[in-house]
């Protein structure tokens, strides 16, 4: 859920070149005041936007949350294609609303289409063994719902996450070429989640 925190703070004019505090914080909200760690308690001090990406930061990403609004990185990813309930509340900048994967696939594709929200579809057509043609899905022209410049931005911020970062492990595998994501995990590793996408997929 992240890069909607950072596709937010484009809207401000940041870039993956400004630079936040990664130190430890405390957001009070009332009587309540909630603590997000780093994991391993471990925390890089002043560090860029990228970087913090990189390193999943949760205390930079809080920080650049607050600094935006939890309001506006709601309503970027609903224009990107959340229908989930999103809660206006700070743990939501790392991730604590339940989203389904087709969502996050369909919220993902604008960082890669330049922009452009899409319908994600199952199938695009259907033909017979020598290629006859029964049926295709009309293609659709996809709706703008960002900036194609902070598209581009948040795209190169994933590239550097699975380049150097969380999403690392893919590269291990062997996937080579161009590869922009951002890795994901719930609660003590419940469930562990990679959503990405290349030029082509």
């Amino acid at each position: 859920f992240k890069p909607f925190v950072y596709a937010a703070a484009m809207k401000f004019g940041y870039t993956p070149s400004s630079e936040v505090d990664d130190d430890p914080i405390d957001v009070i909200r009332g009587r309540d005041v909630w603590s997000p760690a780093n994991y391993n308690n471990d925390y890089a001090g002043r560090i860029t936007f990228r970087k913090a990406l990189i390193n999943s930061a949760n205390a930079a990403t809080v920080r650049i949350s607050q600094a935006v609004t939890i309001p506006l990185v709601i309503q970027t990813a609903k224009l990107n294609g959340i229908v989930s309930p999103l809660p206006d509340v700070p743990s939501l900048a790392i991730g604590s609303a339940e989203v389904t994967p087709i969502e996050l696939v369909t919220a993902y594709a604008p960082f890669a289409n330049g922009g452009y929200r899409v319908k994600p579809r199952l199938v695009r057509s259907i033909e017979t063994a020598d290629g006859t043609q029964l049926w295709a899905q009309e293609e659709g022209t996809g709706t703008p719902v960002m900036d194609p410049r902070d598209a581009y931005q948040v795209t190169s911020m994933l590239q550097s996450v699975v380049d150097y970062g969380t999403g690392r492990a893919i590269r291990d595998y062997g996937v080579r070429g161009l590869v922009a994501g951002k890795t994901g995990t719930t609660n003590s590793g419940t469930d562990v989640w990679f959503v990405g996408y290349t030029p082509t997929i």
